[in-house]
């Protein structure tokens, strides 16, 4: 899904953060920066052909090294990609529903975290 991903990072391109696709590079961590990632895709069920929906699951990592600054720029995310319908990078999305969101600290890296989930209605 990698249009998908031209899609997200365009979505998140406004956030003051850099923007990594499944895994930030280990040699350069600079915070803050988001990773996203594609969970899964369920197409919806039609019986007369192929799916022109789909619902897909994208989790969106934030990592910062402050914990209030965290908080904004968890707030951008959501700002960014909740309830967005549109078409971005010819990606046509129906809309986006913010779905969950969990956080907490990582001792290895010192870094404070927030895991949002977000689903993506594609029109194919």
């Amino acid at each position: 899904m990698a249009v998908l991903g031209d899609a997200i990072y365009d979505l998140l391109d406004g956030v003051e953060a850099d923007v990594y696709p499944d895994m930030a590079p280990e040699d350069n961590l600079n915070p803050p920066f988001i990773v996203y990632s594609i969970i899964s895709n369920v197409p919806s069920d039609d019986k007369s052909g192929v799916s022109e929906l789909d619902t897909v699951r994208v989790q969106v990592s934030i990592y910062h090294n402050d914990d209030r600054n965290l908080d904004t720029i968890a707030t951008a995310v959501r700002t960014a990609l909740d309830r967005v319908s549109g078409t971005y990078k010819s990606v046509v999305i129906q809309s986006i529903r913010f779905d969950t969101e969990f956080g907490g600290y990582e001792s290895a890296s010192r870094l404070h975290y927030r895991i949002q989930d977000y689903l993506f209605r594609i029109k194919k």
